[in-house]
């Protein structure tokens, strides 16, 4: 076994949602009774797959009003299963020895790249060597925490080997950080790094003027960089000829991509977008863990654009984590009102959390600005930096049901060979009994320990009456853990 640099460890008992076991959750309101946890084989990928990207229409593009779409692929046409032999649109890169696979579900059908036991997925998709005009050349692209992403720009579609390959540039999703590199990839003509999301969409749009020879590269509504786009590896090219998705087994690749679209664009471009709405304050909340309401005040939104930002609507989610999406749980939304360029919004809210449709679990609180998304702002990025972390409650609808909790984290020790951690105690501190249950340690790269994390085993604890308790140890052999991916622990 090749050891790993477990640093200040935190090991998390789970009661159907997690509980650090060294940092413990503030103002928990109730906890229900813990179910079997799955163990599923690969804990690195959400095994129901990306949910449906957002931003579709009857193509599942973003068509431009000025424009002819020219390539639509939403992959909802095509089999499960490899896709060159599906398409003439699409082949392999020269000397790939792994096809890309259309996966997914239903009306959520998407392109899979990834590597295993040394073959690589690597395709190409053709662009038909446009030489003239102006094109947008958009898709979206999920990756996952742990897995990197990889895709290039061909001047010429036209590749028998890999030396007819002159590529524009290529764009890159590691470890959080994204990269472009312009021409060539190990000794690129120029650099620019781009923040991305993990475990999300990521939208993808690239303005190719070939006749004005310039690129515009945008990740998720941020602009990334513009350069010269003829430039390549064997010289400058004009010309858009393919892009090509590669899984990297050295860099550990494994994504998705959905909705290709090219669009000829006609015309002048757009005006460009010179608002943006934000968080300016949070406000002031107050939660009642009795009667289960929560108060908001002066929650604020600004527009630090210096143009003006026309109206939408502002969602009040409930999360299981602290990334807030519009596939959380909706309990209130407040219409934002057009505002001038500095120009503040305040909003109030009383909510009472027995009203909002949603299964019992553990919660945090947040906000979703422009959550319809109608506002196409100069950063997107920003819409949903505004939660509250200092508190998680559980949301049950029976003040019945069972309250388990981690009354004691136990003492921890750790050498080469061992992990222990001694008398975990566990406590039923619920006017009914509970019932047998199990209770999951885990390890984790940040502090926010999940289901997600890694699993380093279970402890099945007894039926516990009201208000008892019971002490649990638990030890495992480090040499077991081969499955864990090196690096540092938290």
């Amino acid at each position: 076994m090749s050891y790993h640099n477990f640093r200040n460890w935190i090991i998390g008992l789970c009661l159907l949602v997690s509980i650090s076991a060294w940092g413990q959750v503030d103002q928990v309101i109730k906890i229900e009774r813990a179910q079997p946890i799955e163990i599923k084989e690969d804990r690195n990928l959400a095994y129901e797959g990306p949910k449906a990207a957002l931003r579709s229409n009857s193509c599942n593009c973003i068509e431009e009003p000025n424009g002819d779409l020219l390539i639509c692929e939403n992959f909802q046409e095509y089999q499960q299963g490899a896709i060159t032999p599906q398409s003439n649109r699409w082949s392999l890169w020269p000397g790939a020895t792994r096809d890309g696979f259309v996966d997914g579900s239903g009306t959520n059908q998407y392109l899979r790249l990834k590597h295993s036991n040394g073959a690589e997925s690597d395709v190409y998709l053709d662009l038909e060597n446009q030489t003239s005009g102006q094109y947008k050349l958009s898709f979206r692209l999920w990756t996952w925490e742990g897995f990197s992403a990889y895709f290039n720009i061909q001047h010429d579609n036209n590749l028998n080997s890999t030396s007819d390959a002159n590529w524009a540039y290529h764009v890159q999703f590691i470890n959080g950080q994204g990269r472009l590199s312009i021409g060539s990839f190990r000794n690129p003509s120029a650099t620019a790094t781009f923040a991305y999301r993990n475990n999300g969409w990521n939208y993808i749009e690239q303005i190719i003027d070939l006749d004005q020879d310039k690129v515009t590269l945008t990740i998720n509504d941020v602009e990334v960089d513009s350069w010269q786009f003829s430039l390549g590896t064997k010289g400058p090219q004009k010309q858009l000829g393919a892009i090509d998705f590669f899984a990297n087994s050295e860099f550990n690749a494994q994504f998705v991509v959905d909705n290709i679209c090219l669009v000829r664009l006609q015309g002048d471009p757009p005006p460009p977008v010179e608002f943006n709405l934000t968080c300016a304050s949070r406000g002031e909340i107050v939660v009642d863990r009795e009667a289960l309401t929560l108060t908001l005040r002066d929650f604020a939104v600004r527009n630090t654009g210096p143009a003006p930002a026309p109206a939408t609507r502002l969602g009040y989610y409930m999360s299981t984590n602290l990334t807030f999406t519009t596939k959380d749980y909706l309990a209130a939304t407040a219409d934002i009102p057009a505002l001038a360029p500095g120009q503040v919004a305040t909003f109030d809210l009383d909510l009472n959390l027995k009203d909002v449709e949603m299964p019992d679990d553990t919660y945090y609180f947040g906000t979703v600005i422009d959550d319809i998304d109608v506002a196409a702002e100069t950063n997107e990025s920003d819409n949903n930096d505004c939660y509250w972390s200092n508190f998680r409650f559980i949301y049950i609808t029976n003040d019945q049901k069972t309250n388990l909790a981690c009354s004691s984290s136990g003492q921890l020790t750790l050498d080469q060979k061992k992990l222990k951690v001694s008398n975990i105690n566990l406590a039923n501190i619920s006017e009914v009994d509970a019932d047998a249950s199990e209770i999951g340690l885990y390890l984790s790269t940040d502090n926010q320990i999940s289901t997600n994390d890694y699993l380093l085993g279970t402890i099945t604890a007894p039926s516990l009456s009201p208000n008892t308790n019971a002490n649990f140890d638990f030890e495992i052999d480090l040499d077991t853990l081969t499955d864990l991916t090196e690096g540092d622990y938290v």
